[in-house]
């Protein structure tokens, strides 16, 4: 059998939600940037992309509209255009 809400439960609930709520640490996690690809220097790339048929591929998208596609190794120079 299940109790009935009755609106002194309810008030009560709220009342006791904040004592039992732990604190969240909001400090930043520790992570450290680093170049994926060192070598490699692109002008304003918003997007970058695997496609699911391409696995060793990667694809930019530069604002100017220029797609580059380079093979997935850190090493790699610069992209290489397609038209």
């Amino acid at each position: 059998m299940l109790a009935r809400l009755t609106p002194l439960t309810i008030a009560l609930c709220f009342l006791a939600a904040p004592l039992l709520a732990q604190k969240v640490d909001e400090s930043p996690a520790p992570a450290k940037v680093v170049r994926a690809f060192p070598k490699l220097r692109l002008t304003r790339p918003p997007c970058l992309r695997r496609p699911g048929t391409a696995r060793n591929r990667l694809f930019t998208v530069t604002q100017q509209g220029k797609i580059n596609f380079f093979p997935k190794r850190p090493e790699r120079r610069r992209g290489e255009g397609v038209p």
